[in-house]
């Protein structure tokens, strides 16, 4: 039997359609579980197998996954979001540690979400929210976001944002499908075609992403706050705290700071600045 100090069962949460089961079967992928993503509209996930889940394209009865992860075990709960098959959804909260609530990018906050957040709050599980759908053609990730104020009155604190998802789909539905044409013509595969002609036209887009992302990381500091809490060894933008206080400020110290704290990000944006230019001269011309 697994330790129970490295377990962790939790629910997740959200209205029908919302993306809950695709998001528990990319779970099981990334984990190793099954070797294929299944999708609900094919009717083959791998928690949706009851016929009549296949042909309503949607859970009817709870469904229950495990895997291993960095050593712990995980126990999923994916809780029906249709309102006649959630009845039992107060008894599956009280048998979790943490419950996910998931929102789609297209539709945001729906009204049944109200009932499910406060069935969660009077659980008192804690909770994080995802955000499901941003490939959608109407997805609004600050709509979905804002949402979770004003209608369930959360107060979220934003640990990713899928900016970089959203930058490679701009910048992939603008190259011109001929190329991949003319490839597969040549008898290129996939693969071929990917490693060899679309990856280098987004080059541009790579360096943009490793700009923000490597700012991104460079400045949080929610993660580290959280992670090395009370330790003496601290990230430069963390550290930066500890020259400001309620008595007063020592500018000195401060401004030191914040000089050495931008010398990496602008080395590396003098170093990629040729390829976000191209970019941004080739999303012009096309």
């Amino acid at each position: 039997m697994s330790n129970l100090e490295t377990q962790r069962t939790y629910a997740l949460v959200g209205t029908g359609g919302c993306g809950k089961t695709s998001l528990a079967e990319m779970l099981l992928f990334q984990a190793g579980v099954i070797n294929r993503l299944g999708a609900i509209e094919e009717g083959t996930t791998s928690l949706d197998y009851e016929p009549e889940e296949i042909k309503r394209r949607g859970s009817v009865q709870p469904g229950f996954a495990t895997f291993d992860w960095n050593r712990n075990r995980h126990y999923v709960v994916d809780v029906p979001g249709d309102s006649n098959f959630s009845g039992d959804m107060e008894y599956l909260l009280q048998a979790v540690d943490a419950a996910v609530l998931t929102i789609d990018a297209v539709d945001g906050v729906r009204p049944q979400t109200r009932k499910l957040w406060s069935q969660v709050k009077a659980a008192g599980l804690p909770s994080i929210v995802f955000v499901t759908k941003m490939d959608r053609e109407r997805a609004d990730f600050d709509m979905a976001l804002n949402g979770l104020t004003s209608a369930l009155g959360m107060k979220p604190v934003v640990f990713y944002m899928p900016m970089n998802i959203m930058l490679y789909s701009g910048y992939l539905v603008n190259i011109p499908m001929a190329l991949e044409e003319a490839a597969r013509v040549d008898g290129a595969n996939t693969w071929r075609t990917y490693w060899s002609i679309i990856f280098p036209i987004m080059k541009p887009m790579h360096a943009t992403v490793a700009v923000i992302t490597a700012l991104a990381v460079w400045n949080d500091v929610m993660t580290p706050l959280v992670i090395m809490a009370g330790s003496s060894q601290n990230p430069l933008p963390l550290a930066q705290l500890n020259f400001q206080s309620q008595f007063g400020t020592n500018y000195n110290l401060a401004f030191a700071s914040y000089l050495l704290s931008l010398i990496p990000i602008l080395i590396f944006y003098i170093i990629c600045q040729k390829q976000i230019l191209n970019g941004v001269v080739n999303g012009a011309v096309k």
